[in-house]
């Protein structure tokens, strides 16, 4: 699939693991380029939340040779506790979000937000 002309795609597969207090990501699947290593990346996820699944998710691209100042995060929504766990974990990461939203209440959902953003992309609400 070709999004834009020369542009290399790869894939990480997290999520949340809902029948947990703390919702930790889990990781199930990763294929990234080969010179991965050697490439500008942006990070792109709809929804950050807590911050676990970005934060394994830059982890996987730090033990793939990519240097954190090549690392763009890009959001939809975000809250406060989950940038802030990003800019704890990873210091000076760019991160570029559409809207902060001011709650991640006590299941770890955004508040307001917009849903469970996997539900509504996948029809499974």
């Amino acid at each position: 699939m070709h999004i834009v002309s020369g542009i290399k795609l790869g894939q990480l597969l997290l999520q949340r693991n809902e029948e947990s207090n703390e919702k930790e990501p889990i990781f199930y699947y990763s294929k990234l380029p080969s010179d991965i290593h050697t490439n500008k990346v942006l990070l792109c996820d709809p929804m950050v939340a807590s911050g676990g699944s970005m934060n394994v998710a830059i982890n996987i691209l730090l033990k793939n040779g990519v240097p954190l100042e090549n690392i763009t995060v890009l959001a939809v929504v975000a809250c406060p506790e989950g940038l802030k766990s990003i800019y704890e974990t990873h210091k000076n990461v760019k991160i570029i979000c559409a809207v902060v939203d001011p709650v991640l209440n006590s299941s770890k959902y955004i508040c307001p937000g917009l849903g469970d953003f996997g539900d509504r992309y996948f029809g499974t609400l």
